[in-house]
C-alpha cells in the first residue's frame, strides 16, 4: 500500500512583530485549538505540530470536517531585524497508508483545510508587513 502522507502541501511566509520566542509561543497555541492537535517537536526556532485524525479521514472521507483533516505543520522563525521575525509555515497532508487516494476530492478538501489553517496562523501571528502569498506544494 502506498503512503499518501505529504502528497498535498502548501507553504507561506510573512513578517511578524515580536521576538522569536513570542512568535513560536503564539503559533504553538494552534495545537490546542485544532482537533487532535499536539506538539511533536520543538526547538528555539522551529516547532512541528501534528493536527487532525487519520482515523476520522479514513472513516468520513470527503465528509471530514476541516479541523479533523490529518496534517503535519512545520513552523520556523528567523530574526529579520530588531522586533521583526519572519515566520515560515509548511503544511502537508498526513493521511498515511491507504489503498486509494481519490485525488480530485482530496485536493479540494486539503485546499479548504490549508486556507483555514493559514488564516488561523495569521490570526495568532498577524503579519506586520507585505504578506507573501505562499506556494502550493
Amino acid at each position: 500500500m502506498p503512503d499518501f502522507s505529504g502528497s498535498k502541501g502548501r507553504s507561506e511566509s510573512w513578517l511578524v512583530e515580536g521576538s522569536l520566542y513570542q512568535v513560536l509561543q503564539a503559533v504553538s497555541e494552534l495545537a490546542g485549538s485544532w482537533n487532535g492537535g499536539r506538539l511533536e517537536q520543538a526547538s528555539d526556532t522551529e516547532i512541528t505540530l501534528i493536527l487532525g485524525s487519520r482515523f476520522a479521514y479514513r472513516m468520513l472521507g470527503f465528509l471530514t470536517p476541516s479541523r479533523r483533516m490529518p496534517l503535519t505543520v512545520e513552523l520556523s522563525v528567523a530574526q529579520e531585524e530588531e522586533g521583526i521575525v519572519q515566520l515560515t509555515a509548511k503544511a502537508a497532508s498526513d493521511e498515511g497508508w491507504g489503498l486509494i487516494d481519490i485525488e480530485s476530492w482530496a485536493i479540494r478538501l486539503y485546499n479548504r483545510v490549508f486556507s483555514e489553517l493559514f488564516a488561523a496562523l495569521r490570526r495568532l501571528a498577524p503579519p506586520c508587513g507585505p504578506a507573501d502569498l505562499g506556494t502550493p506544494g
